[in-house]
């Protein structure tokens, strides 16, 4: 399956280039392995999501994809990562949040976001 997907932030130009290939892959081809650590202990967190609440997340996806998730605060979270997504995209991330703008999220609310150390839909 090939998601595209239309960033609202993006020039349209942008978005179409990075829906074509080899910007965009389709999901089959990649394989993720991730590894959450919270209050309740270590845990391998599914496919849903690409980043999960917890003190640290990291997240690999294969051919190539690295993305990792710090939490330093009950309330403060930085995730930043570069490579494929989940969703088959190429994309860079950097940004700092609150648990209050990660339930806005950035193209629209992250419904049952899981807030301060809950681990959420893992």
């Amino acid at each position: 399956m090939k998601t595209i997907e239309q960033d609202k932030r993006l020039p349209g130009w942008l978005n179409w280039l990075l829906n074509q290939p080899p910007f965009c892959v389709d999901t089959d081809t990649l394989k993720s392995v991730a590894l959450a650590w919270d209050a309740e202990g270590l845990y391998m967190p599914g496919n849903r999501s690409l980043f999960y609440n917890g003190f640290v997340m990291v997240r690999l996806i294969f051919p190539f994809g690295v993305w990792l998730h710090v939490k330093p605060a009950r309330d403060r979270r930085l995730q930043l990562g570069l490579g494929w997504k989940l969703n088959g995209r190429l994309g860079l991330t950097l940004r700092w949040q609150t648990d209050q703008s990660a339930a806005a999220g950035v193209q629209g609310p992250n419904y049952g976001q899981a807030s301060a150390w809950g681990r959420g839909t893992a």
